[in-house]
């Protein structure tokens, strides 16, 4: 469930983005974190041969978990920088319109 969720606002943050290599890069590692969910899942259910790839942020292994962070703090910083920060300079220039002169 947890998995689903994880596809469904990485493709919803995609979308929100201005600039088309932020989507990409957006769709790379939502598409990342999910296959190697969907994989694991798959083994675990006995529909798939063994391959060996952990469950991200859940199984052990230390240079997986590192990658998926690193994913993950990509994902959000290309949000925050695509998204919030637009809205914030939005912000700055009304209130600089909007105050008196001297």
């Amino acid at each position: 469930m947890q998995r689903g969720k994880t596809s469904v606002r990485g493709c919803g943050r995609r979308q929100a983005l201005p600039r088309d290599f932020g989507r990409f890069l957006a769709l790379g590692i939502t598409v990342m974190v999910v296959s190697q969910a969907l994989i694991n899942v798959g083994v675990v259910l006995g529909m798939m041969p063994t391959k060996g790839i952990p469950l991200p942020f859940v199984s052990y292994g230390g240079s997986n978990l590192t990658a998926c962070l690193f994913g993950i703090g990509l994902l959000l910083n290309i949000y925050r920088q695509g998204v919030l920060e637009p809205a914030n300079q939005k912000r700055t220039i009304i209130q600089a319109r909007t105050t008196p002169r001297i």
